[in-house]
């Protein structure tokens, strides 16, 4: 084959390349607007413009773009779709918000998707280990309990700190450490939402010093076996539970295979320990200390981050009820066991940390602010 046929099939070649990506070039779309301050109603440079895909079985990504000095940016190369578009100015006081409704992106440019940023306050602080004051990477949620003040997520740095941009409001701050050996924590340094301190936040106010200190609680251990022969027991259920009743604070553990358990992360309180034996071994439950039921069990006292050992149990076979005298009598009173099972309160879900299973606060969705 000479030159000249080479470099012919070459170019057309070439020509047929650019003709397959016409079409794709052609179906991209963009978003842009511009961002002011309002305030100032000048521009605001800098923000951050975010498109999230929000339409289902559509393959691509959305994209995020900083505004010029002119306030103005364009995201583009989006797929023909339905977008979600938030600004963030992150660093500064300018309140983080969403263009209302969904944007359809066709092939072609979408403009005005404007925004105008109020003015918020910065709620900051750091997170640390209780015990040592060394930082904790822990996740930090601002919910809001005042009208207009809607809060958010966001995450603690290697030293611990973090700082989040709110409306001017009142808000509720959770810290929940990344790692399971803490136990999460509301400020005013408190283990639970019903004992938070609110935190008041006006415009263009920096409220620092918004700190936690989290500890890794205290810890219940024991063993548990069978009364006859003081066989260690396997498989056999451990629940502590905060004994008031006025929280669900508490713990659950499966005995090992030497019949020993461990409770752990149990914030300073009163605490009853239920025990029972896997099923159809036909064992009888019961509450430390050799209790038969709830209100007879006696308390355990855990305090910081002390292990309160030699929590026992001993289970016996399970006796059998006495006859009924006749066939009209009927037991009145039988005591009943607590269910070994983790109850959650309103707002809380189930969760596996670790390999047990805890009640952990549910977060409604937000767009974590990027550092």
């Amino acid at each position: 084959m000479n030159n000249w046929l080479r470099s012919l099939l070459g170019a057309m070649a070439a020509f047929c390349a650019l003709g397959a990506l016409a079409p794709a070039a052609a179906l991209a779309g963009s978003i842009g607007g511009t961002v002011t301050a309002a305030d100032t109603h000048g521009p605001l440079a800098g923000v951050e413009a975010c498109a999230y895909l929000r339409s289902e079985g559509v393959e691509g990504n959305g994209g995020c773009r900083f505004t010029d000095a002119a306030g103005g940016y364009t995201i583009e190369e989006l797929v023909p779709a339905e977008y979600e578009v938030w600004f963030r100015a992150n660093g500064t006081t300018y309140v983080a918000e969403p263009y209302p409704g969904r944007i359809a992106v066709a092939s072609g440019a979408v403009t005005g998707i404007d925004a105008e940023l109020a003015v918020g306050g910065r709620i900051e602080g750091t997170i640390t280990r209780a015990a040592t004051g060394e930082p904790v990477a822990a996740s930090v949620c601002i919910g809001g309990l005042s009208p207009g003040a809607f809060g958010g997520c966001t995450g603690s740095g290697s030293d611990g700190r973090y700082a989040l941009t709110v409306a001017a409001g009142e808000y509720r701050v959770e810290f929940e450490p990344f790692e399971g050996v803490f136990i999460p924590q509301y400020f005013d340094h408190v283990d639970h939402e019903w004992a938070a301190t609110p935190v008041v936040v006006s415009a263009g106010e920096i409220r620092s010093g918004i700190d936690a200190a989290l500890g890794v609680g205290g810890r219940i251990t024991g063993t548990v076996r069978l009364r006859d022969g003081g066989t260690p027991l396997s498989g056999a259920g451990v629940c502590a539970w905060e004994a008031s009743g006025l929280t669900n604070t508490g713990d659950c553990d499966l005995t090992a295979a030497d019949g020993t358990y461990a409770l752990e992360r149990l914030p300073g309180a009163d605490y009853k320990v239920e025990f029972s034996a896997p099923e159809g071994l036909g064992l009888q439950p019961q509450v430390w200390n050799e209790k038969p039921g709830w209100n007879e069990g006696d308390l355990v006292h855990v305090a910081g981050e002390a292990t309160i050992g030699g929590i026992d149990a001993y289970l016996a076979v399970r006796q059998p009820p006495p006859p009924l005298a006749s066939p009209s009598q009927v037991l009145l009173s039988v005591p009943i066991l607590k269910k070994l099972r983790l109850h959650c309160r309103k707002g809380f879900h189930k969760r596996r940390v670790r390999g047990k299973l805890r009640c952990v606060k549910k977060h409604p969705r937000h767009h974590r602010r990027r550092r």
